[in-house]
């Protein structure tokens, strides 16, 4: 199968997109597809295009048997809500453009959670009358109005819904990233369930591997003899990471220490209120591995979201790694992640969302109570196997399809 899949999100930026995409294309290639990516220059979150790439016009490059085409866009960072629709707007128009010079694809993919990519894939679908399959990673705009970033009667924000509905209504497939997904589509926006593949996020067990010792990043943060929580991810606008400052403030064990690691629309005020917060040490972001290596440093990961509705819809794939590396998770989101942690993987402790002093209760608890590392890792063997997932995503749009 040749397949082409618009996204904004690439590697070598290391979101949960583009680490998805990444992994997906990989085990695509090895399977004998030809794949190939229209992205940009990588430039997330910071809006700051990395070293050794250019925003160009147009420029191919091969990435262990991908063909990824990169093409110029408006750039900017991720936050301030007018320029970050310009840099989804340019890119989505700019797609739909290039991708229709993308010889022979036998369907076209793509992936939200910004809608232009899948406009444009809709786009080029349709002129070339090929199949058109939506990769549903976010409801939107349902996610911009739960973090408050536009209100539900904006002008630009009714046009994006009614779009966004008609977008599920012509997709040949749509594959969702979560079980709620699925069922908000045939609830509520009257879709049939046979067209909805949901293929859930997981990890590739073969490269969440760290390169340097837990010892050594203790030792290099001197944290020897700590207990570290810590949260590794974005710093947005839905994760609440004020919570966490909060319960830094008033945690009273001295032996806990908390580590924020991640770059977002939220850093900057963020690491204003920890100010002087002596047990809250902040990491730059920076590649995938820098944050595998941080992450199996800890004793404990906190994965946690806004205490909205809609979140329960969600699964951030930052427990996957968690739990494939072993460490427990202290989870602070109600709903399909709360499930899959506690009540069928138990590999952590839960709290109550943008609660502080719920989370330290959890930190506590979860310091006296025996964790088995191998559960967790056997669990995501089993059930969230990258390789299996990207294999069964494309075999059922194959049944579909043909």
């Amino acid at each position: 199968m040749n397949i082409l899949f618009i996204s904004e999100n690439f590697y070598p930026e290391s979101n949960a997109l583009a680490n998805r995409l990444y992994d997906h294309a990989k085990i695509w290639v090895k399977h004998g597809h030809q794949v190939t990516i229209l992205t940009c220059a990588p430039n997330f979150p910071k809006g700051k295009v990395f070293a050794g790439y250019k925003n160009k016009w147009r420029y191919v490059e091969t990435i262990e048997g991908i063909k990824v085409i990169r093409i110029k866009s408006y750039i900017a960072e991720n936050r301030g809500l007018f320029r970050r629709i310009l840099d989804y707007m340019s890119f989505g128009i700019h797609a739909a453009i290039q991708g229709l010079l993308v010889k022979s694809p036998d369907i076209i993919i793509g992936s939200s959670p910004q809608p232009f990519a899948v406009f444009a894939s809709y786009f080029v679908a349709k002129l070339k009358r090929k199949p058109f399959v939506f990769e549903l990673r976010d409801l939107w705009p349902e996610s911009v109005i739960a973090v408050g970033a536009m209100g539900k009667q904006n002008i630009l924000l009714r046009f994006f819904a009614w779009t966004i509905k008609r977008m599920y209504k012509f997709a040949d497939i749509i594959v969702s990233v979560t079980d709620s997904f699925k069922k908000f589509l045939v609830e509520n926006e009257n879709i049939s369930a046979t067209k909805i593949i949901v293929c859930k996020n997981g990890v590739n067990l073969n490269e969440i591997s760290p390169t340097v010792t837990r010892e050594f990043l203790r030792s290099q943060y001197k944290l020897e003899g700590k207990y570290v929580v810590g949260y590794v991810g974005t710093i947005g606008m839905a994760h609440s990471i004020s919570t966490i400052i909060e319960a830094a403030k008033t945690n009273d064990d001295s032996r806990v220490h908390f580590i924020i690691m991640g770059a977002g629309a939220k850093a900057e005020t963020i690491k204003q209120q920890a100010e002087k917060v002596e047990n809250i040490t902040f990491v730059n972001s920076g590649s995938r591995q820098d944050a595998i290596n941080v992450l199996n440093m800890l004793d404990a990961s906190i994965v946690h979201l806004k205490n909205t509705p809609l979140f329960k819809t969600v699964i951030p794939s930052k427990i996957f790694e968690a739990m494939a590396l072993g460490i427990p998770i202290l989870i602070g989101i109600k709903g399909e992640s709360h499930r899959i942690v506690i009540d069928e993987a138990q590999a952590g402790c839960e709290f109550e969302p943008q609660n502080s002093h719920s989370l330290n209760k959890a930190i506590a608890l979860l310091q006296r109570t025996p964790y088995d590392p191998q559960k967790s890792i056997a669990f995501v063997k089993q059930y969230f196997n990258r390789e299996c997932i990207a294999t069964r995503m494309l075999q059922e749009i194959s049944e579909r399809i043909y």
